[in-house]
């Protein structure tokens, strides 16, 4: 319960916990604290639960969720993933949410591919900022 915010200075510099009365949204968060939160629709109903989290290697940036629903698992724009006390909520509602298209168990999508990200974005209507990664010798 004592992150730190991002802006926080004092504990950037000394390592204190200057933060302890900043509110819990605008704080940093351990992706243990994000893994295994249930995700709902903006009507109440339950999707799931974010199983994974989706990194940009050179920001460190999350950007995707991947929520387990009962309908398979979900990739998520994190942008669109919003704090809502103890838990998430999507702001789609559950006709919206039951429409996306879902993951296989075995699945896994090209996550360098910018035409699937594009894709994902779009579905969201959300603004895709990834940073440009030079790939050599087909590694980051």
């Amino acid at each position: 319960e004592k992150w730190p915010t991002q802006a926080d200075a004092q504990w950037n510099t000394h390592g204190t916990d200057a933060s302890a009365k900043t509110p819990r949204a605008t704080r940093i968060l351990k992706a243990t604290d994000l893994i295994g939160t249930n995700v709902q629709c903006n009507q109440g109903q339950k999707i799931g639960k974010i199983t994974d989290l989706i990194v940009e290697p050179r920001s460190g940036r999350v950007v995707y969720a991947i929520v387990s629903s009962e309908r398979g698992r979900i990739v998520v724009p994190m942008s669109v993933v919003e704090s809502m006390g103890d838990g998430r909520v999507m702001k789609m509602t559950n006709a919206e949410v039951t429409a996306l298209p879902t993951l296989g168990d075995d699945t896994e999508p090209d996550w360098g591919n910018a035409a699937w990200n594009q894709s994902v974005h779009e579905r969201f209507n959300t603004k895709m900022m990834l940073t440009s990664v030079t790939l050599k010798n087909n590694r980051p």
